[in-house]
Formats: C-alpha cells, sequence, structure tokens
C-alpha cells in the first residue's frame, strides 16, 4: 500500500492477515482488537478503491458474523460470491455466515463448493468446511477434510479441536479423546470462552 496507495488488492490481502490474527487470537503478532480494526479498514479501503473485489466483502462477512451482524455477513458474503463465482474463499465465507446463522445444510453445500474449486484449502478454510459438516450431521466428510488438513498443518489447534467434534459426533470416541488432548497439548490456553 505504500508502493501504490491505489492498489485495492494490497488492502484486501491485509484485511485477510489482519482478520486471521484476530480470529487466531496471536496478540503477540498484533492485538485482537487492533487487528479487528485494522481488518475493518483495510477491507472498507479496498472496497473505496475497487467495489467489485470479491476479498473484502469476504473478510465483511467473517468480521460482521463474529460480530453477530448476521444479516449484514450473509449480505457481505453473498456479495462476495456474486462477484467471483468461481472463488473459493468467497463460498467458504458464506458457508462460514450460514454455519453460524444455523442454516446447515446450506453452509455444508457452500463449504462443498469451495472444496469442488479448491480440494486443498487452506487450513482455515479447511476447518470452516469441517465444522459445516459436522453441524450438518455429515461427520464422515468433516472427518475426511479435517483429516487432510491435520496432515499439512499437524500443529494448528484448531484443526484438532474441528476433529475431535466430527469424531465425537461420528460415535468415534476414542479417536475425539485423542484429537482433544492433541488440542490441549497444542494450545494449553484454548478456551470455548474465546468463541462465545
Amino acid at each position: 500500500t505504500k508502493l501504490d496507495p491505489a492498489f485495492a488488492d494490497a488492502y484486501a490481502a491485509y484485511a485477510r492477515t489482519a482478520a486471521y490474527i484476530w480470529r487466531q487470537n496471536w496478540d503477540d503478532i498484533l492485538p485482537g482488537p487492533v487487528a479487528r480494526k485494522q481488518a475493518l479498514e483495510a477491507a472498507s479501503r479496498a472496497l473505496q478503491l475497487n467495489p467489485a473485489a470479491p476479498l473484502p466483502y469476504a473478510v465483511l462477512a467473517v468480521l460482521q458474523v463474529v460480530g453477530r451482524q448476521y444479516e449484514d455477513a450473509l449480505a457481505s458474503a453473498r456479495q462476495a460470491v456474486a462477484l467471483a463465482p468461481s472463488d473459493a474463499q468467497a463460498y467458504a465465507a458464506l458457508g462460514l455466515v450460514l454455519a453460524f446463522s444455523g442454516e446447515h445444510a446450506e453452509a455444508a453445500a457452500a463449504v462443498e463448493r469451495s472444496l469442488l474449486i479448491d480440494p486443498m484449502p487452506p487450513t482455515s478454510d479447511a476447518i470452516v468446511a469441517g465444522l459445516a459438516f459436522s453441524l450438518n450431521g455429515d461427520h464422515g466428510r468433516a472427518i475426511e477434510v479435517l483429516e487432510r488438513a491435520r496432515a499439512t498443518a499437524p500443529l494448528v489447534d484448531e484443526v484438532h479441536a474441528a476433529l475431535a467434534v466430527a469424531y465425537a459426533g461420528a460415535g468415534r470416541l476414542d479417536e475425539a479423546r485423542a484429537a482433544t488432548a492433541a488440542t490441549l497439548r497444542l494450545g494449553p490456553l484454548l478456551n470455548v470462552e474465546l468463541y462465545r
């Protein structure tokens, strides 16, 4: 953004990165409230520069759904998909919003579309897909996606946490316990209160 202050994609990418830092609670990189504020500002700036850019809408959808602004989040996610119907991240954002909104079948369909476009998604999108499938009762599909994510990102505690949910839902309790133990080993400060 310093080289070209009118480069919308740079603002959008920064917004995505700041939102990821905020979602992961990586306060040692950037304090959560600062990361959230910077993500909102960067996404807004990207949209000022290029209102047809899908990524800022996907980022806004994530920020809005976590802030419990479900209607705004759904509108932002749908706008991201409308602007880029072949963008896997847009569908992943839509899946996240729909999952948080209680629309589990639609969430599963959105993340399935995302996986058709990008069968090896970023870890955060794989976690969203796994949770959407589990919430929709398709624990087998969730396990399939999350095991691939674990193979590529074995040190990400949230992959193991989502796997614990999927394994428990599938009645595979020994594997659920192992995934829970891995979650606590990798993220000893992980607490459900972070997600309320």
